[in-house]
């Protein structure tokens, strides 16, 4: 006894069985026909919001996260402080020199996000309690201070980027008056004005950036958490 069975769900998808009996052995056959090749995907590894298609490249994230950023990090925040020794040395008689002060400091705020050491060990940082998933695991007084550290780093960093965007906006202006104004120029920028200007593009924050590092920061033993590293695969 023989009985074919056809069934199509798709237009371009049909899955045929057969149930064929002989010597009351049942053989059974399915065969699945598509116009689509089957092929499998990529492999993608997961760590926290990182995403990379093999191990090679997430290994090259870790180095560039946790080895190259800060490193060159450091080497700059060690050039901007012997400019600002050079700078308070040369004195703040020429306006010019007040504004550069300001430019080196928000350049020494901006390097403080990439030498986050509280953001290297929420990602890459040992774990303790579950090897699997990555963040603060440490005991609740550990995971407290790591958090508000990275807190403080980032905004610290943020804010350093919005006095970045001001900052040379009045060396531009101040350049521009000496050129087209030169007669006017030292009675028009003088050193109480260019203080004032750059004291007040200092303390000058943009919200957005505040608003994006508000973190719900609770002491308890795990800390704060992110998606568990896992490996993803399949088929089309």
């Amino acid at each position: 006894m023989e009985e074919t069975m056809v069934i199509s769900e798709k237009p371009l998808h049909t899955l045929v069985t057969t149930v064929t009996t002989e010597n009351s052995s049942p053989v059974l056959r399915i065969a699945l026909t598509s116009s689509a090749p089957i092929t499998p995907t990529k492999v993608s590894y997961y760590l926290c919001v990182f995403k990379a298609n093999s191990l090679e490249d997430l290994l090259l994230l870790y180095s560039i996260q946790c080895y190259v950023n800060p490193i060159l990090s450091l080497l700059g925040l060690i050039a901007n402080s012997i400019s600002l020794v050079i700078l308070k040395r040369s004195g703040f008689h020429k306006p010019s020199n007040i504004l550069l002060f300001g430019l080196v400091i928000a350049d020494n705020m901006c390097l403080l996000t990439t030498m986050n050491y509280g953001l290297i060990i929420f990602y890459f940082g040992p774990n303790k309690f579950y090897p699997m998933l990555c963040g603060f695991q440490y005991d609740e007084n550990l995971n407290l201070f790591l958090a508000y550290s990275l807190q403080i780093f980032l905004f610290v960093g943020y804010w350093g980027r919005s006095v970045n965007t001001l900052i040379p906006v009045l060396i531009t202006l101040e350049r521009l008056l000496a050129v087209f104004k030169p007669l006017k120029f030292q009675r028009i920028v003088t050193r109480t004005r260019t203080t004032a200007a750059t004291e007040a593009s200092l303390v000058t924050k943009n919200d957005s950036n505040l608003a994006s590092n508000v973190y719900n920061i609770r002491p308890n033993t795990l800390g704060l958490l992110c998606t568990a590293l896992y490996l993803s695969h399949g088929f089309a």
